[in-house]
């Protein structure tokens, strides 16, 4: 079996654009290389000329990546520096000296230089350069692995840009604070703050495109294509706006890597190609390498290995002269990926022991894990069972030492949480503030009136301002216990849905097995609460896809037991009956019943039923067939959209003849067909001007206008269109569309 090539996404790739986007703000006086070195030559010897020299460091050693020109210039800034007792261009020129140690992954030597600029900085009280140095040791320890520390640099960053009241500064170090969350897999923290930086009024598309690259970044951590890919092209819209070309390299390689990793091949090449012309234009090295080994990664998996080896030396030749020994990792995994495929297993190893040890010297975990893993599958291969069991105990010790699974689940739950419980539960405890506001004033009044009345009758005033008393303490006493067993109830009501979603989710096709089935597809699945009455199935049988999307009665935890009863009658269903569309209704319909008429519901399908629709594709042939129950079939072939209805009948329904209840329609296909699923939430939203539905017929018109883009940018559109349509407008109903191109 050939093996896939390792896809890696690096760490390094997002710190060498946050760099890069500090240098423009912080030398956004002077913007270019040609303006600065005509400045150099008109300058005398003074500290002007230092600042020059300082800043065409840094362009050199961040832009355009020639870092021997950036430390040649670092050096002679220190050089006049020195000379004029400049402490401030020292202090720069010694944090220039650690950047280029940095890029050149020679680690102790950039933290040295760094410290020494940050010495300087505290003793003249520059607060914006020890900003800058700390950012830049911030980046040194999230490539070590040493998350804490960084997390602590970024922190004592903040607190300076709080101090100096710069708002684009906080907005930046909120983001980098947030990336160190995301390599240490604190996914939700990382949102957090991801989400501080661009709440922030900076009015600033340059800090907004790297905040989205960034968030792009961490959903693809956790395998989340289709949200990295919604991520990234926002940052990609952004960095064409401004112009950016270095920032449009980098974002047109990962949205390849997106591609790449949802196996739409064309696409990803499409993107990768893009990145690899826009490089060569700048000169950026560390992109260019990038965009070869992405190319090269295209190529293995399409098996077209001559000109994978081809663009996988091209990147590691870059690599190495660059210093770039994370990349360089990842390449020769790669190419040990292919040696291996050819059944060259000498040429594997030799690649794949390369990628290990590089790893462990740089401290390199993700690496080292994959390195692992893959000698012990090409050991295995050649049947040298020894070193590969040793090699497999090394992969799983190094997975579990990086694994954090709980993480990924709280990222998940972050966006639907926060706006549902809590607030009735704000609103519960107001109340009861409120009651007790209202008794203590009217104790009040009746103290006044004591008052009055005199010293005759104050002995029975005293008493029943006592008895008063004793009464808001039981009161008081009793509403902190309602409380708590409310907040407690709440808890326990929450911990279950959170559980019964988690069971939802597992039964539900996952987007790998989707696009193992149909490459050419997307989902757009919004539950309307935690858990859903919508659901969509799956499956492949006698050479035909079955595709399924249904409704079940009701929303929330109701429809979700509909929807888990529908699932387990259409697995077994499935298995014994043929692929036929209404025969699948059909019996579907008959257990539903049965089922019901056993829990003595009279009438199940005024309660309890199903709207649904029944695709079946059978590629070899180029036929399909569909039935519905209430939910029809769109399908557009060459720019017309034919609409097949559904019977006006639900699933539930009692059948009380022996005919069949739905109609089965057979039709030929073509390629480039476009076909969509769907349930009645997208349609039946309501929003606009007039906090009306959105209807049928404009969403006929929506899904014609956008059927010519690729699947993914369908579900974003789809996605953003109703997102502005409902406004501040709650979800009404669970909503679910399915998309299929032949």
């Amino acid at each position: 079996m050939n093996k896939k090539p390792l896809f890696c996404f690096r760490k390094k790739t997002i710190a060498i654009l946050i760099v890069l986007i500090n240098s423009c703000f912080v030398y956004s006086q002077i913007t270019s290389t040609d303006s600065l070195l005509k400045a150099l030559k008109k300058i005398p010897e003074d500290t002007i000329k230092v600042n020059i020299l300082n800043s065409l460091s840094r362009v050199y050693l961040v832009d355009s990546n020639d870092f021997e020109k950036g430390r040649m210039y670092a050096n002679k800034a220190l050089v006049l520096s020195q000379s004029l007792n400049y402490k401030k261009g020292i202090a720069h020129s010694y944090i220039n000296y650690g950047t280029f140690y940095l890029r050149k992954a020679n680690y102790p030597f950039a933290l040295e230089h760094y410290n020494k600029g940050v010495k300087i900085c505290k003793e003249i009280n520059d607060q914006s350069g020890i900003a800058k140095a700390y950012t830049s040791i911030g980046f040194l320890y999230n490539l070590q692995g040493n998350y804490d520390a960084a997390i602590q640099m970024q922190f004592k960053v903040l607190e300076i840009k709080k101090a100096l009241g710069q708002k684009l500064g906080l907005a930046m170090s909120y983001n980098n604070l947030a990336i160190s969350y995301s390599s240490q897999a604190k996914y939700p923290e990382a949102f957090t703050y991801f989400l501080k930086s661009l709440e922030i009024d900076v009015n600033d598309n340059l800090n907004n495109c790297m905040v989205y690259n960034n968030i792009g970044y961490m959903f693809s951590l956790q395998q989340k294509t289709s949200e990295a890919l919604f991520y990234y092209l926002k940052a990609l819209e952004l960095a064409l706006k401004i112009g950016n070309k270095v920032s449009i390299t980098l974002i047109n390689i990962n949205i390849g890597g997106m591609y790449y990793l949802q196996k739409l091949y064309k696409e990803s090449l499409k993107y990768y190609l893009k990145g690899l012309e826009l490089s060569l234009q700048t000169g950026e090295k560390t992109n260019t390498a990038l965009a070869y080994s992405g190319i090269g990664s295209v190529y293995v998996a399409q098996k077209n290995y001559s000109e994978a080896i081809n663009y996988l030396l091209k990147a590691l030749q870059i690599q190495k002269i660059i210093g770039d020994k994370e990349g360089a990792v990842n390449t020769n995994i790669t190419i040990g990926t292919v040696y291996e495929n050819q059944v060259n297993f000498g040429k594997a190893i030799e690649y794949y022991s390369d990628a290990l040890n590089a790893s462990i010297s740089i401290g390199l975990k993700e690496g080292t894990k994959n390195a692992y893993k893959n000698l012990a599958s090409v050991y295995t291969k050649a049947e040298d069972y020894k070193k590969a069991l040793n090699f497999n105990n090394l992969y799983y010790e190094e997975k579990d030492s990086i694994l954090n699974k709980e993480s990924i689940k709280q990222i998940a739950e972050l966006n639907t949480k926060y706006k549902t419980e809590k607030k009735e539960k704000e609103i519960e405890l107001l109340l009861k503030d409120q009651e007790l506001n209202e008794k203590n004033a009217k104790e009040q009044r009746i103290i006044r009136l004591a008052l009055i009345i005199g010293i005759a009758t104050l002995v029975i005033l005293l008493f029943l301002v006592y008895q008063r008393y004793r009464f808001k303490q039981k009161a008081n006493l009793l509403l902190e216990k309602q409380k708590n067993e409310i907040i407690q109830q709440n808890k326990l009501i929450t911990d279950s849905i959170d559980y019964a979603k988690n069971i939802q989710d597992a039964v539900l096709p996952t987007e790998i097995q989707v696009k193992d089935l149909l490459p050419q597809s997307f989902i757009l699945f919004k539950p309307k609460a935690i858990v859903s009455g919508d659901f969509y199935w799956i499956a492949e049988k006698n050479n035909t896809i079955i595709c399924i999307v249904a409704d079940c009665t009701g929303h929330g935890v109701p429809g979700a037991f509909m929807s888990m009863l529908g699932i387990n009658m259409l697995d077994n269903i499935t298995n014994r009956e043929k692929p036929i569309a209404a025969n699948i209704l059909n019996a579907l319909n008959s257990a539903i019943v049965a089922k019901l008429s056993n829990s003595n519901q009279s009438e199940p399908s005024l309660k309890h039923g199903m709207e649904m629709s029944i695709l079946i594709i059978d590629k070899i042939n180029m036929r399909a067939q569909y039935a519905g129950a209430h939910n029809p079939l769109y399908f557009i072939r060459k720019g017309e959209m034919t609409e097949i209805k559904a019977d006006k009948t639900t699933i539930g329904s009692i059948n009380n003849t022996e005919h069949s209840l739905f109609t089965n329609h057979f039709f030929d296909i073509q390629k480039e067909d476009v076909f969509y699923l769907f349930t009645d939430g997208f349609p039946d939203q309501k929003g606009g001007p007039n906090k009306k539905k959105f209807y049928y017929a404009p969403f006929k018109e929506l899904l014609l206008s956008i059927h010519h883009l690729n699947l993914n940018e369908q579900k974003v559109a789809l996605d953003r269109t109703i997102a502005t349509w409902a406004g501040d407008i709650e979800q009404i109903d669970d909503i679910l569309i399915m998309g299929i191109e032949i």
